[in-house]
């Protein structure tokens, strides 16, 4: 009988020894499907023991609390062996883990957690195919880039030399339209009438040349 009462007073005594960290207070976590998440929930001083918490989560249907089944693959207490942690480990999350999470070791001494679960696929670091193409994207940038610089300077250098090529044609033909233009006054044959006192038929001078000139004589 005695033995029971100093059992019955340790007891009392654990539970009485530990004060929640955020008693009455509400937390916000934020996890994905597929993730490993750890609730929170730890005694003040780290060294006071605890009784065995009570998780519940709150039905979003009925408002009640529904009472979260430990010792199972996806939910547990995180170290049992460690006085004073009381947190919950859920691992494999999917949607309907999200939810408003209740750590509770006595009625006035508790906590609660907003559990937030986000759609979309696990994360995974880049492999290295991956990360070699994209180190060699900014090599690739910079060949196109000189590539349009060569192009551009000898397009450039290209109109630079059609206008003398242009002056150069224009001259040749000014100059061979002036040498047509010698050869057909090179064949006009200029002769000298000499008029005279009687009716006679004018006197071509110097006939043995081909370009002549003709020099007319007036009496005064």
């Amino acid at each position: 009988m005695l033995l029971g009462f100093y059992l019955l007073l340790g007891v009392l005594h654990v539970t009485k020894g530990c004060s929640l960290t955020d008693n009455k207070k509400t937390s916000k976590v934020t996890a994905h499907v597929g993730d490993t998440v750890l609730l929170p929930c730890s005694c003040a001083a780290q060294q006071s023991p605890a009784s065995m918490p009570t998780w519940r989560k709150i039905n979003k249907l009925t408002k009640d609390w529904d009472s979260v089944t430990l010792n199972q693959k996806r939910f547990q207490l995180s170290n049992v062996q460690v006085p004073g942690n009381l947190s919950l480990l859920i691992s494999h999350l999917t949607v309907e883990d999200d939810g408003l999470y209740r750590c509770q070791i006595r009625r006035d001494y508790y906590t609660d957690i907003n559990l937030s679960v986000q759609e979309g696929s696990i994360r995974k670091p880049p492999d290295t195919m991956s990360m070699a193409f994209l180190s060699f994207i900014p090599v690739v940038l910079l060949l196109l880039g000189l590539g349009g610089v060569i192009f551009w300077r000898c397009r450039a250098r290209k109109r630079e030399q059609t206008p003398s090529s242009e002056g150069l044609t224009g001259q040749k033909n000014d100059e061979e339209t002036e040498g047509k233009e010698q050869e057909t006054q090179d064949d006009v044959t200029y002769t000298t009438v000499v008029p005279t006192d009687t009716a006679q038929r004018p006197k071509v001078v110097s006939p043995e040349e081909r370009t002549e000139y003709a020099v007319i004589k007036l009496n005064q």
